[in-house]
Order: structure tokens, then sequence, then C-alpha cells
């Protein structure tokens, strides 16, 4: 999925709710530029491997996300001060 505009040529800001996400679970390129969450965000597909948001406006990654399957992750411009809240345990 692609959303918002990538050029550098116009300030676009798009906004949507925090379970916008919730329902695509096999969802593996997600590119999103200047997407507002007024509500924050509950989920991101944990079978991601591109992971691009342009300006994400929160401060850390939701708690249920294990991007195990991460092969590029680009948070330019974003707010992130930490990756995710609390401690992640991974089980084999």
């Amino acid at each position: 999925i692609k959303l918002g505009n990538f050029t550098e040529e116009a300030e676009v800001h798009f906004s949507t709710s925090s379970n916008s996400f919730s329902k695509m679970i096999n969802l593996r390129m997600l590119l999103i530029c200047n997407l507002q969450l007024p509500e924050g965000l509950e989920y991101l597909s944990n079978e991601l491997r591109l992971l691009e948001w342009h300006g994400y406006p929160l401060r850390s990654l939701p708690s249920n996300f294990q991007p195990d399957k991460i092969v590029e992750l680009n948070m330019r411009y974003s707010c992130i001060e930490q990756m995710w809240c609390g401690i992640k345990v991974r089980f084999f």
C-alpha cells in the first residue's frame, strides 16, 4: 500500500483511525508519507518486509508489532523515540 504524497513539492497531510491497518494481516509493503494518527496506532502486520513512513507522528511503534521479517525500515522525519514500548519477548 502506498499512501500520501511522496514528492517534495506539496505538503499534504492525511489522517486515519488507530485501527486502520487491523484487517491487513498479510500486508508485506507499506509506504506512507505524512499520515496523521490522532488516536494512535493499534496494529501493524507482522508480515511487513518494507515499512517506509515519512513523518511517522508517534513516539513508538505498536507494542504488538513483531518486526522479525522487516528487510527495510525507513522512518525519515518521524517523531519516533523508541521502536516500541515495553519488553519484546521472542518465541521460537
